[in-house]
C-alpha cells in the first residue's frame, strides 16, 4: 500500500499530522522533495509534539524514515533535531539515506542568509536552495562523500573557495552577514557531522524496500511553491507535486505493483510564510491559535492568512491531478477548529464543487486528529 502526501498551497497545511495519522510501525516514510528546511508538525494522543524536519512525521508512530536523492540533508540540523527528539524520550526507528542526497553545508547556509537581505525572494534561511544552486554549478556534495574523509575534506575546501568568489559580489553589510553566519554554524559542524555519519544508513531504496508493507511519500512545501509551478522567483527550489513520487514508484519492482492513494492537504483558510504573491481575499478571524507551529521570524518574514480562494486551491489540484492519474485522491481540510466562521466555510466550500474531483473528502481539526 502506498499514500502520497501533498500541500496544497504555501506550505503549512498539515502534511506531518497526515503522515503521523497513516504512520505505522510497519511504514516507510520516504521524503521525495525538499530536505531540511521542512518544518511537519506532529502531535500525539498523548501530547508528544514535535516539527518534523529531517525526520519522518511517522517517526513517533515507530515509522522509519528514507531520504530520497531528491532531498538535502543538513548534518547539523539532524543533530540538533536528534537531541529534541532524544528529550522526548522515544524509541528511534531506522533512517536511511540514498547515497546521492545531496548535503548542505556551513557555508550554503551562510550564504542563504546572506543573499536573501538583497534578493527578498522569502527564504526559510537554512541553505536549501543555495545547496541545490551548488549542486547545479558541479560542487557536489552527497552523503556517499561522507563516508570517506578525503573526500569530505577536499570537497569542503572547494565549496569554500566557490563561496569566496561569490562573496566577493555581495555589499559589505552581506559580506558581514556571511562571515558571522559562517562562524556561528562552523561551531557544531564537525561533532554533527561525526554523529550523523555515524547513526544513518546510506542505502539504496530498493535495498530496503522489500522490509516493508506500508510506504508513505511525505511531501514537503505546497504545490503553488514548486519550482514550476509557483510564482517565480518566490518559489521553493524542488517538485512539490507528486512527479518525483511517481517516478520512483515506476522504477521499483515492488513499489510498483502497490496500490496508491494520493492525500491532498489544505487548510480550510489561506496562509503564507515568506514573501510572495498571496490572494487578495478577505481576512478571516481565527481562533485557538495557541499550537499555531508558524510565527514572524527574521528569514521568512510575517505569517499570513486570508480567506481561502477556492479558485487557486482547484488550480494547484490540478497541477497535480494532470501528472497524477494512479489510484485514489482524498482531500484532507485542516484547522476547522481554528475558522469561526466554519459553517460559512462549509457552504462555500460546497459551491465550489471542489469535492467533486475526489473519491473521499474529510474534514480535521488541528492538531490531533487521526
Amino acid at each position: 500500500m502506498i499514500d502520497i502526501v501533498l500541500g496544497t498551497a504555501f506550505g503549512d497545511e498539515g502534511k506531518g499530522q497526515c503522515v503521523h495519522s497513516l504512520a505505522t510501525s510497519d511504514s516507510l516514510v520516504i521524503r521525495f522533495s525538499g530536505g531540511h528546511q521542512c518544518g511537519h508538525t506532529a502531535v500525539t494522543e498523548q501530547g508528544l509534539r514535535h516539527i518534523f524536519s529531517q525526520f519522518g512525521a511517522g517517526t513517533f508512530r515507530g515509522a522509519a524514515t528514507y531520504l530520497s536523492e531528491y532531498c538535502t540533508v543538513f548534518p547539523t540540523a539532524f543533530f540538533n533535531e536528534f537531541e529534541a527528539l532524544q528529550s522526548l524520550n522515544i524509541e528511534f526507528p531506522d533512517f536511511y539515506l540514498h547515497p546521492l542526497a545531496m548535503v548542505t553545508t556551513p557555508y550554503d547556509l551562510a550564504f542563504n542568509r546572506a543573499l536573501s537581505m538583497i534578493t527578498g525572494h522569502g527564504t526559510c534561511g537554512v541553505g536549501f536552495g543555495t545547496t541545490l544552486q551548488r549542486n547545479e554549478d558541479f560542487y557536489h556534495l552527497y552523503v556517499n562523500d561522507l563516508l570517506n574523509p578525503y573526500m569530505t575534506d577536499t570537497k569542503m575546501s572547494m565549496i569554500r573557495r566557490y563561496y569566496d568568489e561569490k562573496v566577493r559580489s555581495l555589499n559589505i553589510s552581506s559580506r558581514i552577514t556571511y562571515e558571522n553566519e559562517l562562524e556561528t554554524a562552523m561551531n557544531q559542524w564537525n561533532e554533527s557531522l561525526s554523529f550523523f555519519s555515524g547513526f544513518v544508513k546510506v542505502k539504496k531504496l530498493s535495498d530496503i524496500e522489500h522490509r516493508f508493507e506500508h510506504y508513505i511519500f511525505e511531501g514537503s512545501q505546497g504545490i503553488l511553491l514548486d519550482q514550476h509551478f509557483g510564482f517565480f522567483p518566490h518559489v521553493t527550489r524542488s517538485n512539490t507535486t507528486s512527479i518525483n513520487a511517481l517516478e520512483m514508484i515506476r522504477k521499483s519492482p515492488v513499489l510498483s505493483k502497490e496500490v496508491i492513494s494520493t492525500y491532498y492537504v489544505s487548510r480550510c483558510y489561506q496562509t503564507r510564510h515568506g514573501n510572495g504573491p498571496f490572494p487578495d481575499t478577505e481576512t478571516v478571524e481565527l481562533v485557538n491559535l495557541h499550537t499555531e507551529s508558524n510565527h514572524e521570524n527574521d528569514w521568512q518574514g510575517i505569517f499570513r492568512i486570508a480567506r481561502l480562494d477556492f479558485g487557486l486551491l482547484q488550480h494547484a489540484l490540478n497541477c497535480d491531478i494532470i501528472q497524477n492519474d494512479m489510484g485514489r485522491k482524498i482531500l484532507i481540510v485542516t484547522c476547522l477548529d481554528q475558522l469561526k466562521e466554519s459553517e460559512l466555510f462549509m457552504q462555500e466550500f460546497h459551491q465550489s464543487r471542489i469535492e467533486q474531483l475526489f473519491d473521499e473528502v474529510h474534514f480535521k481539526d488541528r492538531p490531533d486528529w487521526e
